[in-house]
């Protein structure tokens, strides 16, 4: 009788990949984050474009002064009363009620635990406004005197002390909201602080290139606020 040939045992590691064993799951990656050097390059950007604004706007008859003028003039023609009174109430919620304002998130983030960014934001508001009180005397630029003002400011034109503080506290919220995955929250607090910027020059008490140069110096605080807050309160993997 003929003998059949044996079948060689199957070894393990020659069974096919569909024999039915379960696929190891695919580890989720989370958002890959700026680099240091990203950052400080960006930090550098925006720190330049804040001192060149301010070194070009201080002649008043140069060519960024005149073309801050026939903005302010331009702006003038679109006043209205009801416009003007909403105006005012923005821009009031990047002064002194700005404490009130950011109460509530202040107390929020303690609430939830989160008392690093809770004091992050609070920092961060009063290092705006530290900065913009000691950059105004040395930039020294007179305000506005081609358009009425609308409401009553001291000290010099630049920065724009209400912007620099917008950006401090509504700026920095919406950096923390953003990490927390608030986005839409985040989104309003981030457009807040244009506004804040666009009532100052509505109302006459500050030149365009004032706000952009808010701006730029805000937002190096922002990079060091987001760099502070992935070191403080890491999102989770």
């Amino acid at each position: 009788m003929p003998c059949m040939p044996r079948s060689a045992p199957e070894h393990p590691d020659h069974r096919p990949a569909d024999a039915g064993a379960p696929l190891p799951e695919t580890a989720a990656h989370p958002a890959p984050r700026p680099s240091t050097t990203t950052t400080a390059v960006l930090a550098v950007v925006l720190l330049g474009t804040a001192v060149a604004l301010a070194v070009l706007a201080t002649p008043r008859d140069g060519a960024v002064t005149r073309w801050d003028v026939g903005v302010l003039r331009a702006v003038e023609g679109i006043r209205e009363p009801w416009l003007t009174t909403a105006m005012t109430l923005a821009t009031d919620t990047a002064g002194v009620a700005v404490i009130a304002v950011l109460l509530v998130p202040v107390l929020w983030l303690v609430r939830r635990g989160d008392r690093p960014a809770a004091l992050l934001l609070a920092v961060g508001a009063a290092v705006a406004a530290a900065v913009s009180n000691a950059a105004k005397p040395l930039v020294d630029r007179a305000r506005p005197d081609s358009v009425d003002p609308l409401v009553t400011a001291h000290l010099a034109s630049f920065p724009s002390g209400h912007t620099m503080t917008a950006v401090g506290a509504y700026g920095v919220l919406a950096v923390l909201l953003a990490r927390r995955g608030h986005a839409v929250l985040a989104a309003v607090s981030a457009l807040w602080v244009l506004v804040v910027g666009l009532t100052r020059v509505y109302l006459g008490v500050h030149f365009p290139t004032d706000v952009l140069g808010s701006l730029a110096a805000g937002g190096v605080l922002l990079l060091v606020v987001a760099r502070l807050d992935q070191r403080l309160a890491p999102a989770p993997a």
